[in-house]
């Protein structure tokens, strides 16, 4: 039964993550979100969180949480990157999908992580887990998926200035 309840809490930490996905799927009405390439970030945003739980055992990074979150988002922009140079996302809104994801798939993986150090939790302590990885990681690699296809596209740091009539 304990291995089962384990089970059972590593499912629930995905609950919040999998409907925040699910919630910016379908408000957004011009997607041209592929599900494969939809599944494929979860599952890097997974393998990034392992790559950058390897790196931060190096005890110079580790021991700083400064340079850990600063290897975490580099991986979580790395598959962003991957993504926008193959040209797998054109518009600001399903780079915001795809970073979401990522940063999902990231989340969850850091949630079984970090159950599994601490023997576990209760129900609402696991609920919790899975609302602030939503927040933090989907929130941070969405807002780094947007300012990445910003700057592919060319729109980041433009000035525009409104053209006055007349002159």
């Amino acid at each position: 039964t304990g291995n089962l309840i384990m089970v059972g809490l590593y499912f629930l930490t995905a609950v919040p993550l999998a409907l925040f996905i699910i919630l910016l799927v379908v408000m957004d009405s011009f997607s041209l979100t592929k599900w494969s390439t939809l599944l494929f970030s979860v599952a890097a945003g997974m393998l990034m969180f392992l790559v950058s739980w390897l790196i931060c055992r190096i005890p110079a990074i580790g021991e700083s949480r400064l340079l850990v979150s600063i290897v975490e988002e580099l991986c979580k922009g790395a598959i962003l990157y991957l993504l926008i140079a193959r040209h797998k996302v054109g518009l600001l809104g399903d780079a915001t999908i795809y970073g979401s994801a990522i940063g999902a798939g990231f989340g969850l993986l850091s949630n079984v992580f970090y159950l599994h150090a601490h023997g576990g939790a209760n129900v609402w302590h696991t609920i919790f887990l899975g609302c602030e990885a939503a927040v933090m990681h989907i929130g941070c690699t969405s807002l780094l998926a947007m300012a990445l296809i910003m700057v592919h596209q060319g729109k980041f740091g433009e000035r525009r200035r409104a053209k006055v009539r007349g002159t």
